[in-house]
Parts: C-alpha cells; sequence; structure tokens
C-alpha cells in the first residue's frame, strides 16, 4: 500500500509539469494575437502599427497596454514598426495593425494618413479597446477606410457579452455599387476564432456585378469618341488596352467625360478639376486617357504601370554669366555700398575737421587724404604716422579698410569661381512665371497644358 500511496501522489504532479503554462496576458489577448500570428508570421514581412500616444479621450490608455503585450509576446519572430504620426517615408507597408481607444480615434487617423503611409492592397486588423460593438461606429471607419480605397481590413470588436467579433466590408454589391455594406466575418468563441483563415479572402470578384466607372476623354490616338444615334462610343489604344482587362477579370465598364469640356485638370490638395478633379472625390474609380505622371499625382493619387512610357521634357535657358562690371559690383548690396559710402565720407570728414581746420591747434598733416584712403583700402602702406592723433586716425582707417577689404573679398569670391553652377533657379510654374519668362511648345505639347492656368496667356 505504501507504494501505491507514492503513485498516487506524485502522479498529479508529473502531469501538471507537462501542461503548457499560459499567463494572464496570453489569455486575455489572444484574440489580438492569434490573427497577428496565423496572417503576418509566415511571410517574415515587418508589421506596422499605428497608435497614438497624445489621445485625450482615452481612459486609462489600454490600447498602449495591448500594444505593449503584442511586441512582447511576438518578439521572437515579429520585426515591428511603430507609428505614432500620420506622416511617414515609403517603407514596407503591407501588413499593418490599427490599435485606438475608441471609433472616433480610428476614423479621424485613418482620415489623417498620408498617401504614402499605406498600401490598399495591403494587409490590416483594426482594434478599438475602450468601446463595445456599435455597428453605427463600425460602418463610420469602414467608410473612412473606404475613402482611402483600403479593402482588405478585418476590425476585431468586443461585443457584449465580452466576446468579440471580427467584421469586414464590402464597397461593391449588387443594388449597392460604391456604398459600404458590412460584413460579420467570425466570432471568436472557446478561446479561438472559429475562420480565420477565411478572413482576407478575395472580396471583389468582378465587383459583384457592379460596373466601374472609368472616366476619359478623347485624346486622339490613345481615347477616340465616336458619337451616333445609339450614343457614345468609345475607342483607341487604351481603350481596347482596359477593356482587355475588364474581360479578363470579368466586369464591366461604365465611362464617363469631364464635366465642362475639362481634360486631365490641375491636382490639388481640393478642389482639383476635371478628370483629377473626379477621381480625387470618388466621383469615377479609374481614369485614363494619355494621363501623365508627375509628383503631385503620386501624391494625392495612386497610378498603375504605365503601358506606354515617353518623356516630356521642359528646358529652360540658363542664367546670363555676370560681366566684369557687374562681379565688381555684385559682392555688396545696394544698401551695403550705401554705408561704405556713409563710412568713408564720415572719415573724410573727421580728417577736415582734425587736420585741414585753419584754427587748429596741431601743426600735423597728411596730404592728400584721398588717395591716403585709397592706398590703404587697397593693402598698401599710408604715410608716415608721428604724433599720436595722427596715429590714432591712421590706425582707425586701417581698421576699417581691413574689415571691408575682407568682407569685399570672401563675397567677391563666389563670383569669380570658375565652377559656377548657371542653371537658372525656377523649379515651379510661379517661378517662371515670376521670371517673366514664356513657354514654347510643340503643337502636340499645348493640349496637355489647356487646363493649366499657370501657364494659359503666357
Amino acid at each position: 500500500m505504501k507504494g501505491l500511496t507514492v503513485w498516487i501522489i506524485f502522479l498529479p504532479n508529473a502531469f501538471c509539469g507537462l501542461a503548457p503554462i499560459l499567463n494572464d496576458d496570453h489569455v486575455r489577448y489572444n484574440h489580438l494575437l492569434s490573427p497577428i500570428a496565423s496572417h503576418f508570421q509566415r511571410t517574415k514581412l515587418p508589421v506596422v502599427f499605428w497608435s497614438d500616444t497624445s489621445l485625450r479621450e482615452a481612459k486609462n490608455f489600454s490600447h498602449l497596454d495591448t500594444l505593449n503585450v503584442i511586441l512582447r509576446t511576438h518578439s521572437p519572430w515579429m520585426t515591428a514598426a511603430v507609428r505614432t504620426s500620420t506622416q511617414c517615408v515609403r517603407k514596407n507597408r503591407l501588413q499593418n495593425v490599427f490599435i485606438l481607444p475608441t471609433y472616433e480615434a480610428m476614423r479621424k487617423l485613418i482620415l489623417n494618413l498620408d498617401y504614402d503611409c499605406f498600401y490598399p492592397s495591403g494587409f490590416y486588423i483594426f482594434t478599438v479597446t475602450e468601446q463595445r460593438v456599435s455597428e453605427r461606429d463600425v460602418k463610420d471607419v469602414f467608410k473612412a477606410v473606404w475613402s482611402k480605397r483600403i479593402l482588405n481590413v478585418v476590425f476585431i470588436v468586443r461585443s457584449l457579452d465580452v466576446t468579440y467579433r471580427a467584421y469586414g466590408y464590402e464597397p461593391y454589391k449588387h443594388g449597392n455599387c460604391g456604398s459600404v455594406r458590412l460584413k460579420l466575418l467570425d466570432r471568436y468563441a472557446d478561446s479561438r476564432w472559429q475562420r480565420i483563415e477565411r478572413w482576407f479572402s478575395h472580396s471583389l470578384p468582378n465587383f459583384h456585378g457592379c460596373p466601374l466607372r472609368a472616366v476619359t476623354f478623347e485624346t486622339t490616338p490613345f481615347v477616340m469618341l465616336r458619337t451616333d444615334a445609339y450614343g457614345t462610343h468609345f475607342s483607341g489604344l487604351e481603350v481596347h488596352i482596359f477593356e482587355a482587362i475588364a474581360a479578363k477579370l470579368n466586369f464591366t465598364v461604365e465611362y464617363v467625360t469631364p464635366a465642362g469640356g475639362m481634360k486631365w485638370g490641375v491636382l490639388l490638395p481640393f478642389n482639383s478639376t476635371g478628370q483629377m478633379g473626379m477621381l480625387q472625390r470618388a466621383e469615377a474609380d479609374v481614369g485614363f486617357a494619355s494621363v501623365g505622371r508627375s509628383i503631385d499625382r503620386n501624391i494625392y493619387l495612386r497610378s498603375s504601370i504605365p503601358s506606354i512610357v515617353t518623356q516630356l521634357s521642359m528646358t529652360i535657358p540658363p542664367k546670363v554669366p555676370y560681366t566684369s562690371l557687374e562681379k565688381l559690383f555684385l559682392p555688396f548690396s545696394l544698401p551695403a555700398w550705401l554705408l561704405v559710402a556713409v563710412g568713408y565720407a564720415a572719415i573724410y570728414c573727421l580728417y577736415v575737421a582734425l587736420f585741414r581746420a585753419k584754427h587748429h591747434p596741431y601743426t600735423e598733416h597728411i596730404p592728400g587724404i584721398c588717395y591716403t584712403i585709397w592706398t590703404i583700402l587697397m593693402g598698401g602702406p599710408g604715410y608716415p604716422a608721428r604724433r599720436h592723433s595722427t596715429r590714432l586716425y591712421v590706425i582707425s582707417l586701417v581698421l576699417n579698410a581691413f574689415v571691408v577689404r575682407n568682407l569685399y573679398q570672401s563675397a567677391l569670391f563666389q563670383y569669380l569661381k570658375s565652377n559656377d553652377v548657371m542653371a537658372a533657379n525656377l523649379h515651379t510654374y510661379r517661378d517662371i512665371n515670376e521670371a517673366g519668362l514664356s513657354y514654347y511648345m510643340f503643337r502636340t505639347t499645348v493640349k496637355y497644358y489647356e487646363d493649366n492656368s499657370d501657364v494659359q496667356g503666357r
């Protein structure tokens, strides 16, 4: 019986030693830890975490506690980057996790994101830590997401029964084209998600029967319009390319044109015109018509890889080289030259008062004061000075000339150096217009600037 008693005591301890140890953080935050590991670990790409440390509406900053637990738990396999600002540089941002305390904070962060901060085709997991499920608020967040044209998003929210739900959205559905529609993806039950592998499945096969609105206009030979009794027909090189894509992906195209006879228009942060304005205001889904790429268009819109690549060059005449006379006077500005003239005029008046006055008590004399000033200014010796007043006067003149001469020579150097850059310092249309220059273009190039108010009439 002693042997049996010993086994009964020690066997439970052995089984306890074999059981996995789960800490409280792993159990409490598993609804976030498991999807992040499931979807992001196998890619071995960096995971970007978005949060805000300056939120005043946060009650207990639980979003930061959640972030710390995720970073600590997944640190063995995850390369993480934490963003607390809506401005960033272009880096790998395919995998993203947004952790905010409230729905409103989440919506504001998304709306303020720069285009350089996200990929529309990336993968995103959202969560709020201090509010429970509200489908109206979740839908408002997804409206902000859709305004950025981000598609692969899963929003994890806490339900009223202390479990969690995962929501997605569909912007295209038959009879609901272009509007956000919530979709319940999964539920968290028995400490696990039920369909976690299907969260980021393809959600827009053929746009669910919705037509894709394409804004374009006539620009031969890329896009050509023909109107008859049955309506307007579009043809051309880019139209054939786009319709081939539509046939491949099995969606229909609805063509629209900019109002008022506008073409490309001007792209601005707000209130853009023409084709660019329709794309920016989401009045069209895609645009084409021999569209050029520029810095502004890459900032405010997104482009595909060009099908045809050409180059539009703008040449600006170089600066005219300085003449010898300009090099002589340019080192000092006009106020500086006036100050030098006034200074030496004061020195001359002091000389007259000290050494040329009729009733002067001293017998000292400096002949040729103008020649003396010029000699000292050029670095040569002055006349011998023997008495104290003369010596003080000459020393002050030497010091003044030394300062002026060195300042002049140092400023003159940039005009005398041989590698002076003669490129015109004109980088924008505004700089060109302020310089009073005109634009000379080929006839085939003029059409690309018809909507540009900075170029019209010049």
